[in-house]
């Protein structure tokens, strides 16, 4: 057990983690990816006239679309929040968190100072599976003092 843990345990703190499947908010989107990707298959092998070409495209077309089609895990605990999907991790220290801005969907934990364009490219975005309440009030737990609720 590492020293993270143990500090957890004895403190009577355990991290929140839950799952978010997006295919199950939208199944339609899932048969649309499915087809889009059949199609990727297909025009790689008659355009560029090779079965590997084929591959390749569907390769290309799920790393893109992973997150649909594999479950998302998130968690956070005493040190920040991440961002599981298979191949595809994101995660925040704390410390590091500036900003929090809270959606419908989800909540967005930033680095940013100020409103960017690049806070698509930072932080980490939790979706919410029917517990808002319970990730917002962990959230407020842990997030440092200096981070704005925007």
């Amino acid at each position: 057990m590492s020293r993270t843990n143990m500090q957890e345990q004895a403190e009577g703190y355990v991290p929140l983690k839950w799952n978010v499947l997006l295919m199950r908010r939208n199944p339609m989107k899932g048969y649309v990816a499915a087809f889009c990707a059949v199609i990727s298959v297909v025009l790689g092998v008659v355009l560029l006239g090779h079965w590997i070409f084929g591959v390749l495209g569907l390769w290309f077309f799920l790393t893109a679309t992973i997150e649909y089609f594999y479950p998302i895990t998130y968690t956070i605990s005493q040190e920040g929040a991440q961002a599981r999907c298979l191949w595809h991790w994101q995660q925040i220290k704390w410390q590091t968190v500036r900003r929090i801005y809270v959606g419908n969907e989800g909540v967005k934990l930033s680095s940013l100072e100020n409103p960017s364009r690049l806070e698509a490219y930072r932080g980490v975005y939790l979706r919410f599976n029917n517990n808002r309440e319970q990730v917002l009030g962990t959230i407020e737990r842990w997030r440092p003092e200096n981070a704005v609720m925007g």
